[in-house]
């Protein structure tokens, strides 16, 4: 299973789950491809730790936006 098959299945099983994604594509590519949902979040490979630190906070709530 891919990202995307993984995403969709997350989906169906709970319609607001919150997801980020991470992909070596750029965020412009990746969120052409999830038009119909929304994500979470996205973060792009390769990423340094800071920088998924500060994407989940904001995520989840929980620190810097």
């Amino acid at each position: 299973m891919n990202g995307e098959e993984a995403f969709r299945a997350l989906r169906q099983i709970q319609q607001d789950v919150t997801v980020v994604l991470s992909s070596g594509y750029s965020e412009q590519e990746v969120t052409e491809r999830f038009t119909e949902t929304e994500l979470s979040g996205f973060i792009q490979k390769p990423y340094r730790l800071e920088e998924m630190k500060k994407t989940l906070r904001r995520v989840l709530g929980n620190g810097e936006s």
